[in-house]
């Protein structure tokens, strides 16, 4: 039971996502499994400000278990939010993701401050325990905390530097320092990115940058550049993202690419793209292609074309795809059609193709409907069918107050 102060008005939000999933696994074994996503905001909690945001997930297995259970699920964040109109200072105390520079999502239990200083400066805090150790080799010793300071300038540009240090079991796990920035003139030209590096290491982790040029003239251009080392990315080898056929510890890629795209019409647009892969250890591929799409209110269309070349087979093949997808009224329809024709065979396989036919209906504007059945078949399964329905729902509600519920 909730309860909310006297005479307030205390706003409740939240969104419910239901999922069902019939797929199967390399084993020949069916799953039937039932997923519920929730969450809820609550706001106005009897002092101008103050919120609490809750989310979590949970899933069960209708028949054979799934991953070696036949349920289980997760408390992803729950916590108190409290936002300072003055100097966009905002506080948060539970379970809460950050994202500051180089913390990318990282999930703790703890606190974290931010709020604007003279100058176009602005901080922001954190600390508290890592959820990732939670039910490993427990939670004693672990500790995870650090910041971003940055300048910004009337929308034109930002600069921050960061810091993150993490402890596991009272010793050194992760360590790392980087530098973001963006930077835009007017509505044609926009650039940021983000440097990482490893403190542990002292080696620098990756560099992500992109280059967004137009609309001009119905011409627009994105370009990116990733480089990246593995092994500080990841900060330790022994973790289980190393493992064959997956990654090999000392693996480096150097990725580029880019897309030019032109708006032959309203209805119609053009798009050419680049690829390229250099890997240290795995070797080099080049990806490239082009797309057609045709889009008009309630409708649209495309035709997509893709070629890889790579140094193994499973890294050279061509990608067709058509899709097309129109709405009647409340109900929406999609039929997406995709093939990969191997320069050599992969398993006795020529190629890998997909059939996917999804079906939606809106009952309202805060409830959906959807699904989909898919038929593949590809070097690993023969015939795979899939299915997989869902029912998005929001529910917006005031409570306290007078008249209200």
């Amino acid at each position: 039971m909730l309860v909310f102060p006297a005479g307030g008005t205390a706003q409740v939000e939240g969104e419910s996502r239901t999922y069902f999933r019939a797929w199967e696994s390399l084993d020949s074994e069916r799953h039937n499994d039932l997923y519920e996503y929730l969450d809820v905001d609550l706001g106005n909690l009897g002092a101008r400000g103050l919120s609490f945001h809750f989310g979590g997930w949970g899933r069960a297995s209708l028949g054979s278990e799934s991953y070696g259970e036949s349920t289980n699920g997760e408390f992803r964040y729950g916590f108190l939010n409290y936002a300072h109109g003055k100097d966009n200072a905002v506080a948060r105390l539970g379970r809460l993701y950050v994202s500051e520079g180089v913390a990318l999502f990282e999930s703790l239990d703890g606190l974290s401050l931010g709020s604007d200083l003279a100058g176009g400066l602005r901080f922001s805090l954190y600390g508290g325990v890592p959820v990732e150790t939670d039910g490993e080799d427990g939670r004693d010793g672990d500790l995870i905390y650090g910041g971003r300071l940055s300048l910004a300038r009337g929308g034109i540009f930002e600069v921050g530097a960061s810091y993150l240090k993490e402890d596991n079991d009272g010793g050194d796990f992760r360590e790392e320092a980087g530098i973001d920035l963006s930077f835009r003139a007017g509505e044609h030209l926009f650039f940021d990115g983000k440097s990482s590096f490893n403190v542990i290491d002292s080696k620098w982790a990756d560099h992500d940058y992109r280059l967004a040029l137009g609309t001009y003239k119905g011409w627009r251009f994105t370009g990116s550049a990733w480089k990246v080392d593995y092994g500080s990315y990841f900060q330790s080898p022994g973790t289980s993202a190393f493992g064959q056929p997956l990654l090999d510890a000392g693996e480096k890629l150097l990725l580029l690419g880019g897309e030019l795209s032109y708006d032959i019409s309203p209805q119609f647009a053009l798009a050419v793209t680049y690829q390229s892969y250099s890997y240290d250890i795995a070797g080099d591929a080049d990806a490239y292609g082009g797309q057609l799409t045709w889009t008009v209110p309630g409708a649209g269309a495309g035709l997509v074309y893709r070629r890889v070349d790579g140094s193994t087979a499973a890294l050279s093949y061509s990608e067709y795809r058509g899709y097309v997808y129109r709405k009647f009224g409340s109900w929406d329809v999609t039929f997406d059609a995709l093939d990969a024709v191997y320069d050599e065979q992969i398993n006795s396989t020529d190629d890998a193709y997909a059939l996917v036919l999804a079906l939606g209906y809106d009952f309202t504007s805060r409830l959906r409907l959807a699904g989909n059945v898919e038929y593949a078949s590809n070097p690993l399964f023969e015939d795979e069918f899939k299915g997989f329905a869902k029912i998005l729902w929001s529910f917006p509600a005031a409570a306290g107050g007078k008249g209200e519920k």
